[in-house]
């Protein structure tokens, strides 16, 4: 990790790591909650880490409320969809990280 290589914390375990190592969660002009990509893009946002259960404990509503500060929790549905792509993404650093490459271009 190169000196000065900003450091953000998992939402869900609170370790810190290297900002490229997390996916960020963000809340968009409309409340809604979506996954920011490899352009961050401004707005309340948090990170969590490519863990399974990371991924489990960050997507409980009352999290993301708080976190985010959203009006009200998102939908199950909203949050089925978030989880799924939060999973998709993951899977693809890791199999990028296999090949020795980024799946998102870093």
């Amino acid at each position: 990790m190169a000196a000065g290589a900003p450091q953000r914390m998992c939402l869900a375990c609170r370790t810190k790591r290297p900002q490229q190592s997390l996916a960020r969660i963000q809340k968009g002009p409309d409340d809604r909650v979506r996954l920011d990509g490899p352009t961050r893009s401004g707005g309340r946002g948090a990170y969590v880490c490519a863990s399974e259960a990371c991924v489990k404990r960050a997507m409980e509503p009352r999290v993301l409320v708080k976190a985010l500060r959203l009006a009200e929790p998102p939908s199950t549905e909203e949050i089925e969809t978030l989880t799924e792509t939060l999973t998709a993404r993951i899977r693809a650093w890791a199999t990028a990280s296999e090949q020795g490459g980024t799946a998102d271009g870093r």
